[in-house]
């Protein structure tokens, strides 16, 4: 009896040997890099560079198609631009001599989430009938949306920020926020698409919930599932 046991026992130590073998042998992985910012060199290739030497972009719109990308700059004179990416961003094209587009000054611009043909360019100085200019087809044409104003309201005196909301019954809403005047802050929209198209004013003494009026309205924002604006 004794040596069987002793056998068994003999038995069990190789297989406990090869187990510690097999573990020893298994692959570790490799724990991943830690995070970091880098830096990425200017593209080189013909076209790829967003404009010339001298211009500074002032504001970029990525549409949700992931490849299509708006930037508004301004060069050296104060010559206004606009450019237009359908690849992600490998080559660029100039847009500012499209048909339409007579804006002074292209500060703010922004394209819809779910049309990437429907991009809005903003001048924030001017208050009269150029200072919002919308195209339905990619920046091929555009169309001045007037006077930032309501009808017996007050009129937009500088603008600070641009937002489009989804499509909603064949419409798109186009909202700007900024001053009507000094320490006066409002937010405004546009409905494209609808029969009789306007500008109205979101504020209306109270309609920012304490009652009172902010002195300017710096950023705007739509629910991905409402046209109401958020600001």
């Amino acid at each position: 009896m004794k040596k069987k046991i002793y056998k068994i026992w003999s038995v069990g130590l190789v297989l406990v040997i090869a187990v510690t073998l097999l573990l020893a042998a298994a692959p570790v992985s490799a724990a991943p890099p830690p995070l970091a910012w880098g830096s990425e060199s200017t593209p080189s290739t013909t076209g790829a560079v967003i404009g010339p030497a001298g211009v500074d972009v002032l504001d970029i719109a990525v549409a949700a198609d992931g490849t299509t990308i708006y930037v508004a700059a301004k060069a050296t004179g104060d010559t206004n631009l606009v450019y237009k990416s359908t690849n992600g961003g490998e080559t660029w094209s100039n847009l500012s001599s499209a048909t339409g587009l007579g804006i002074t000054n292209t500060d703010l611009i922004a394209v819809a989430p779910d049309d990437a043909d429907l991009v809005v360019v903003v001048d924030s100085a001017a208050p009269a009938t150029t200072a919002v200019y919308v195209s339905t087809n990619g920046g091929t044409t555009w169309g001045a949306l007037g006077t930032v104003e309501q009808s017996g309201a007050g009129t937009a005196a500088d603008l600070y920020c641009v937002a489009i909301s989804p499509e909603t019954a064949g419409t798109h809403y186009i909202a700007v926020g900024g001053t009507e005047g000094a320490n006066l802050g409002n937010v405004w929209y546009f409905n494209v698409g609808a029969a009789a198209p306007v500008w109205k004013e979101c504020a209306g003494g109270s309609d920012f919930g304490d009652g009172t009026m902010p002195d300017s309205v710096g950023a705007v924002a739509f629910s991905p599932s409402s046209p109401r604006t958020r600001s």
